[in-house]
């Protein structure tokens, strides 16, 4: 196997091994092989070596939470895995996430200090346990208020390197804007589009939808995109038009006539004139240039 040094491949893993081919193809080009015909062993092996890249050569937050949840729901509970001492990778890696400010980390990492991990070093320790919950909270209300108080403009504005609106938002998180992870920031632009969204605006609830799925919000996410497509958003009827097609466990089943019926339906839409589609071509490429995934 090579090397993996497209640091984003880890990103695709779910929906590749969903049966989606954009995926597959995206991950085949990153691990140098076909990933399709690839056992279950060796996507998992795959996987867990695009995590690590990510998480050690391009110090990615996303990616360490990543592996915790690899290690945690997976990987100890498969055979082959046991010799490397799973939990305790698991336990390295979302304490290493929720130090640097994932915020879903800090809540995982509150739940193993209630209950330790069985069989390890890892015991209950009561403070710790506090101590991360209320950090988590904390870092939600931060990004809240930064988002309320600096609007969604200074929020994209920090992500193209304006100097002046990224220290307006570490003044309100307490930290070097350098250090804000992306799910604080992905965190950020919910509250940011929130009430937008919440006023009925399709492209926005679009936004608020992807940003959601971002957060690992996956049932908000689909709700929010359902509302968008229903308002007449040609890319949220591709988005639910994909989401059928695979499902999303715990939310959706697969379902292939709705699939098909929101394929068709976005058809339609991109035919008509362009007054009559939901569509900000200047805002759209803006958002897509900072936000887009997939």
């Amino acid at each position: 196997m090579q090397p993996i040094t497209d640091y984003s491949a880890y990103l695709y893993f779910t929906d590749a091994n969903k049966g989606a081919q954009y995926a597959i193809d995206i991950v085949s080009k990153a691990v140098g092989m076909n990933y399709a015909v690839c056992t279950p062993y060796e996507k998992l092996v795959l996987e867990h070596n695009a995590l690590v890249a990510a998480a050690n050569d391009n110090k990615d937050t996303e990616a360490k939470y990543r592996l915790y949840l690899l290690y945690w729901n997976t990987l100890r509970y498969t055979p082959q895995f046991k010799d490397i001492d799973p939990e305790l990778r698991a336990y390295t890696r979302v304490s290493e996430a929720a130090n640097e400010g994932h915020i879903l980390a800090m809540e995982a990492l509150s739940e193993i200090y209630k209950n330790g991990i069985p069989g390890t070093i890892v015991t209950p320790y009561e403070f710790l346990e506090n101590t991360y919950r209320t950090r988590s909270q904390e870092s939600k209300e931060r990004c809240e208020k930064a988002a309320k108080t600096l609007g969604k403009n200074c929020l994209i504005q920090a992500r193209l390197g304006d100097v002046e609106c990224q220290e307006k938002i570490s003044a309100i998180l307490y930290k070097p804007y350098k250090d804000v992870c992306n799910y604080e920031k992905d965190l950020m632009n919910y509250y940011a589009y929130l009430p937008e969204a919440q006023n009925g605006d399709p492209k926005v609830q679009y936004l608020v939808g992807t940003f959601l799925d971002t957060l690992h919000r996956e049932k908000e996410s689909f709700e929010w995109i359902c509302k968008a497509a229903e308002g007449g958003e040609i890319d949220a009827m591709l988005g639910l038009s994909f989401r059928y097609r695979y499902g999303i466990p715990g939310v959706v089943e697969p379902d292939l006539a709705k699939a098909n019926e929101y394929a068709e339906k976005a058809r339609i839409a991109k035919e008509r004139p362009v007054e009559q589609v939901n569509t900000s071509t200047k805002k759209r490429s803006i958002l897509g240039n900072l936000f887009g995934k997939k």
